[in-house]
């Protein structure tokens, strides 16, 4: 079935959805990886201690000098806040490019569907 539609399309529109494929793979990761920065930043809301045990949120802490731990979480929240609205803005072009691939894929089959039927014999 998915080869019959693929079968549908010409070189370009193959080409073209392949790369809207690898974008909303891209995007799903993009997902995941806003999902997982919440769960080191909360951990460290609940237990600012674990700054210094967790070598993660240690390398980071010690890398970037803080010497306060109160400015850190707030640079993760902020880290975390970036993330969220870098995923949000791949997201939106990605639907944006998937919606206008699929109208044009609409219009292509539908002018070809057209021209078909009026070339028939009555």
């Amino acid at each position: 079935m998915f080869f019959k539609l693929i079968s549908f399309l010409e070189r370009g529109q193959k080409i073209q959805f392949s790369f809207l494929f690898a974008m909303i793979l891209v995007m799903a990761l993009f997902d995941v990886l806003g999902v997982a920065s919440i769960f080191p930043l909360m951990a460290s809301l609940a237990d600012p201690t674990i700054v210094e045990t967790n070598p993660y949120l240690s390398f980071l802490y010690n890398f970037f000098d803080y010497q306060d731990s109160k400015k850190f979480l707030y640079f993760l929240g902020a880290i975390v806040f970036c993330i969220f609205v870098f995923s949000l803005i791949f997201k939106s072009i990605t639907i944006y490019l998937q919606l206008r691939f699929t109208a044009k894929i609409d219009y292509t089959i539908s002018k070809k569907l057209f021209q078909g039927y009026l070339g028939h014999p009555y």
